[in-house]
């Protein structure tokens, strides 16, 4: 830690400084300074050639992932622009990393490493969220279609099972045709009774209530 009388020191250097004089030192000040994109909210914010760049690495991304819902593909855009803007920031970091090395006396190089740290741990975490986001309603969507094939063809009944619905954890682990068939007449049961509230003239077969 520094003593007060270094605090004062580099006070007093700072203001007789008239920045970095060398060619090393104004190039790494001058990278510093250069617009990363790495805060951005969207691609449309970077230049043509970086928009490229995006849709090409997105379009790699969108044949393993696959979004078969609406839902899925909001959730994938915002794991690939996470993703993308993730790649970035490790490039950034490696360039900062290796110039506060070179440069360990440069407080504007050492600045900048932490600055970039910070960026590269919120991307990781939005990109994480963003993948476990997907991969929940990508699990939903598979246990929506057996449920949805249970309740049709077993039952016969005209309930549609929503696949935005947290069904795989109504499911359960597995997706074994017993917990299936049990989440079926579950929500058979429940979705009759709130369509016989909404139109009580529309439904009177009382073995509805009862799917087996």
């Amino acid at each position: 830690m520094a003593t007060q009388q270094q605090v004062l020191a580099n006070r007093e250097n700072a203001k007789a400084s008239t920045g970095p004089q060398t060619p090393v030192g104004k190039s790494a000040v001058s990278r510093n300074a250069m617009r990363h994109g790495l805060t951005a909210s969207s691609i449309d914010q970077f230049p043509a050639h970086v928009q490229e760049q995006f849709l090409t690495f997105r379009e790699s991304l969108l044949s393993e992932f696959q979004p078969g819902t609406q839902h899925q593909i909001l959730l994938f855009e915002q794991y690939a622009f996470a993703q993308f803007l993730l790649v970035r920031a490790q490039a950034v970091h490696a360039q900062a990393l290796e110039q506060s090395l070179a440069h360990p006396e440069n407080q504007q190089t050492f600045t900048h490493l932490l600055r970039v740290q910070r960026y590269l741990r919120g991307l990781e975490n939005s990109a994480l969220k963003a993948l476990m986001l997907f991969q929940h309603a990508y699990a939903d969507r598979c246990a929506a279609v057996d449920l949805q094939d249970t309740v049709t063809n077993s039952f016969d009944s005209p309930v549609v099972i929503p696949s935005a619905a947290p069904i795989a954890r109504i499911v359960g682990t597995g997706f074994s045709r017993p917990a299936i068939h049990s989440a079926a007449v579950r929500i058979t049961h429940v979705e009759q009774a709130r369509l016989r509230r909404l139109n009580p003239e529309t439904n009177s077969d009382p073995q509805s209530e009862n799917p087996s």
